[in-house]
Protein backbone atom coordinates (compact mmCIF):
# COMPACT_ATOMS: atom_id res chain seq x y z
CA UNK A 1 0.00 0.00 0.00
CA UNK A 2 1.01 3.42 -0.59
CA UNK A 3 -0.69 6.99 0.65
CA UNK A 4 -0.38 9.75 -2.21
CA UNK A 5 0.06 13.49 -0.84
CA UNK A 6 -0.37 16.16 -2.54
CA UNK A 7 2.02 19.29 -1.10
CA UNK A 8 0.35 22.71 -1.83
CA UNK A 9 2.26 26.06 -0.58
CA UNK A 10 4.19 24.54 2.04
CA UNK A 11 1.35 22.18 3.76
CA UNK A 12 0.82 18.46 2.83
CA UNK A 13 -2.89 16.77 2.44
CA UNK A 14 -3.14 13.55 2.40
CA UNK A 15 -5.55 11.96 -0.51
CA UNK A 16 -6.05 8.75 0.42
CA UNK A 17 -4.49 5.12 0.62
CA UNK A 18 -3.90 3.12 -3.19
CA UNK A 19 -4.50 -0.36 -2.41
CA UNK A 20 -4.59 -0.84 -6.39
CA UNK A 21 -4.15 0.97 -9.50
CA UNK A 22 -5.82 -0.76 -12.98
CA UNK A 23 -5.26 1.38 -16.06
CA UNK A 24 -8.25 2.00 -18.04
CA UNK A 25 -7.17 2.48 -21.91
CA UNK A 26 -8.21 5.84 -23.29
CA UNK A 27 -9.43 7.29 -19.55
CA UNK A 28 -6.43 9.31 -19.42
CA UNK A 29 -5.78 8.52 -15.66
CA UNK A 30 -4.60 5.05 -14.22
CA UNK A 31 -8.33 4.58 -11.94
CA UNK A 32 -8.30 2.56 -8.72
CA UNK A 33 -9.88 -0.76 -8.65
CA UNK A 34 -13.18 0.00 -7.22
CA UNK A 35 -11.80 2.90 -5.30
CA UNK A 36 -13.45 6.06 -5.59
CA UNK A 37 -11.21 7.31 -3.65
CA UNK A 38 -7.97 5.98 -5.83
CA UNK A 39 -9.05 7.36 -8.69
CA UNK A 40 -9.90 10.68 -6.81
CA UNK A 41 -6.59 10.93 -6.16
CA UNK A 42 -5.12 9.92 -9.48
CA UNK A 43 -6.84 12.74 -11.03
CA UNK A 44 -5.00 15.14 -8.64
CA UNK A 45 -1.64 13.75 -9.03
CA UNK A 46 -2.50 14.24 -12.65
CA UNK A 47 -3.41 17.84 -12.36
CA UNK A 48 -1.03 18.55 -9.75
CA UNK A 49 1.89 17.58 -12.22
CA UNK A 50 0.09 19.67 -15.00
CA UNK A 51 -0.95 22.86 -12.81
CA UNK A 52 1.45 23.94 -10.26
CA UNK A 53 -0.85 26.31 -8.62
CA UNK A 54 -3.01 23.13 -8.37
CA UNK A 55 -4.94 23.80 -4.61
CA UNK A 56 -7.86 22.02 -2.87
CA UNK A 57 -11.15 24.44 -2.35
CA UNK A 58 -13.29 22.53 0.22
CA UNK A 59 -13.64 18.99 0.76
CA UNK A 60 -14.74 17.75 -2.68
CA UNK A 61 -13.04 20.00 -4.96
CA UNK A 62 -9.76 21.23 -6.44
CA UNK A 63 -9.18 24.43 -8.31
CA UNK A 64 -5.93 25.03 -10.89
CA UNK A 65 -4.63 27.31 -13.54
CA UNK A 66 -4.84 30.39 -11.72
CA UNK A 67 -8.40 30.00 -10.46
CA UNK A 68 -9.48 29.67 -13.76
CA UNK A 69 -10.56 26.03 -13.48
CA UNK A 70 -11.35 22.92 -11.63
CA UNK A 71 -12.50 19.67 -10.93
CA UNK A 72 -15.56 19.32 -8.33
CA UNK A 73 -15.49 15.55 -7.06
CA UNK A 74 -19.36 15.41 -5.81
CA UNK A 75 -21.18 17.52 -8.05
CA UNK A 76 -24.70 17.43 -7.37
CA UNK A 77 -26.17 18.47 -10.83
CA UNK A 78 -26.45 21.47 -12.67
CA UNK A 79 -26.38 24.38 -9.98
CA UNK A 80 -23.11 23.68 -9.39
CA UNK A 81 -22.27 24.97 -12.77
CA UNK A 82 -21.48 28.72 -12.19
CA UNK A 83 -22.83 31.46 -14.46
CA UNK A 84 -19.60 31.96 -16.60
CA UNK A 85 -18.20 28.64 -17.05
CA UNK A 86 -18.58 25.59 -19.38
CA UNK A 87 -18.87 22.59 -17.44
CA UNK A 88 -18.79 18.94 -18.70
CA UNK A 89 -20.02 15.85 -16.60
CA UNK A 90 -18.85 11.98 -15.99
CA UNK A 91 -22.76 11.71 -15.63
CA UNK A 92 -25.95 11.66 -17.29
CA UNK A 93 -28.08 14.61 -16.08
CA UNK A 94 -25.26 16.68 -14.89
CA UNK A 95 -23.98 13.78 -11.97
CA UNK A 96 -21.11 12.65 -10.95
CA UNK A 97 -17.16 14.53 -11.24
CA UNK A 98 -17.84 17.81 -12.89
CA UNK A 99 -14.44 20.08 -14.50
CA UNK A 100 -15.14 23.41 -15.04
CA UNK A 101 -13.26 26.14 -17.22
CA UNK A 102 -13.68 30.12 -17.38
CA UNK A 103 -14.28 33.03 -17.16
CA UNK A 104 -11.56 33.91 -19.01
CA UNK A 105 -11.14 36.43 -21.96
CA UNK A 106 -10.21 35.66 -25.04
CA UNK A 107 -10.31 31.69 -27.02
CA UNK A 108 -9.81 29.20 -24.04
CA UNK A 109 -8.37 26.16 -24.97
CA UNK A 110 -8.00 23.01 -23.10
CA UNK A 111 -7.03 19.11 -23.34
CA UNK A 112 -8.90 16.86 -20.57
CA UNK A 113 -5.66 14.88 -20.65
CA UNK A 114 -3.66 17.24 -18.77
CA UNK A 115 -6.60 17.02 -15.86
CA UNK A 116 -7.43 13.52 -15.40
CA UNK A 117 -10.89 14.01 -17.32
CA UNK A 118 -9.99 12.88 -20.77
CA UNK A 119 -12.90 10.61 -22.47
CA UNK A 120 -15.28 11.06 -19.34
CA UNK A 121 -17.95 13.42 -20.45
CA UNK A 122 -21.70 12.54 -20.41
CA UNK A 123 -23.56 15.83 -19.90
CA UNK A 124 -22.25 19.38 -20.80
CA UNK A 125 -23.45 23.20 -19.51
CA UNK A 126 -21.92 26.42 -21.63
CA UNK A 127 -23.34 29.32 -19.14
CA UNK A 128 -21.33 31.76 -21.20
CA UNK A 129 -22.53 34.11 -23.74
CA UNK A 130 -20.03 32.90 -26.00
CA UNK A 131 -20.24 29.33 -27.79
CA UNK A 132 -17.52 26.37 -27.03
CA UNK A 133 -16.76 23.27 -29.14
CA UNK A 134 -15.68 20.47 -27.46
CA UNK A 135 -13.18 17.41 -29.99
CA UNK A 136 -12.77 14.11 -29.90
CA UNK A 137 -8.67 14.29 -30.01
CA UNK A 138 -6.33 16.45 -28.43
CA UNK A 139 -5.55 20.48 -29.29
CA UNK A 140 -9.32 20.97 -30.61
CA UNK A 141 -9.01 18.55 -33.37
CA UNK A 142 -11.38 15.31 -34.98
CA UNK A 143 -14.86 15.22 -34.44
CA UNK A 144 -15.99 18.03 -32.70
CA UNK A 145 -19.49 19.41 -31.06
CA UNK A 146 -21.03 22.41 -30.65
CA UNK A 147 -22.05 23.94 -27.37
CA UNK A 148 -24.20 27.17 -28.17
CA UNK A 149 -23.69 29.77 -25.84
CA UNK A 150 -26.14 29.40 -22.45
CA UNK A 151 -27.28 26.09 -23.36
CA UNK A 152 -26.82 22.44 -21.97
CA UNK A 153 -27.43 18.43 -22.50
CA UNK A 154 -28.31 16.17 -20.00
CA UNK A 155 -26.87 13.17 -22.22
CA UNK A 156 -24.90 13.33 -25.31
CA UNK A 157 -26.02 10.26 -26.57
CA UNK A 158 -24.32 6.66 -27.07
CA UNK A 159 -21.79 7.34 -30.24
CA UNK A 160 -20.78 10.56 -28.08
CA UNK A 161 -20.36 9.25 -24.55
CA UNK A 162 -17.20 9.26 -23.19
CA UNK A 163 -15.86 10.72 -26.35
CA UNK A 164 -14.41 14.15 -25.07
CA UNK A 165 -10.71 14.81 -25.34
CA UNK A 166 -10.01 18.89 -25.34
CA UNK A 167 -12.02 22.04 -25.55
CA UNK A 168 -12.12 25.36 -26.60
CA UNK A 169 -14.27 28.32 -25.73
CA UNK A 170 -14.79 31.35 -28.59
CA UNK A 171 -14.98 35.09 -27.95
CA UNK A 172 -18.56 35.13 -29.12
CA UNK A 173 -21.54 33.42 -29.81
CA UNK A 174 -21.18 32.86 -33.99
CA UNK A 175 -18.58 29.80 -33.58
CA UNK A 176 -21.48 27.52 -34.13
CA UNK A 177 -23.95 29.38 -36.66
Amino acid sequence: MRTISLKVKGAAVVLGTVVSIVAIPGAGVAAPAGDEAGRRSAAVARISANYADARPSGPDQIVFDGGQAGINFASRGFDDCLSGRVCFWDGRGFTGWMIWYGPESGITRRNFTDNGFNDLTSSWANRTARDARWYYDSNQSGTTRCMNANHSTQWVGDSDNDEATSMAVFTDNQACS
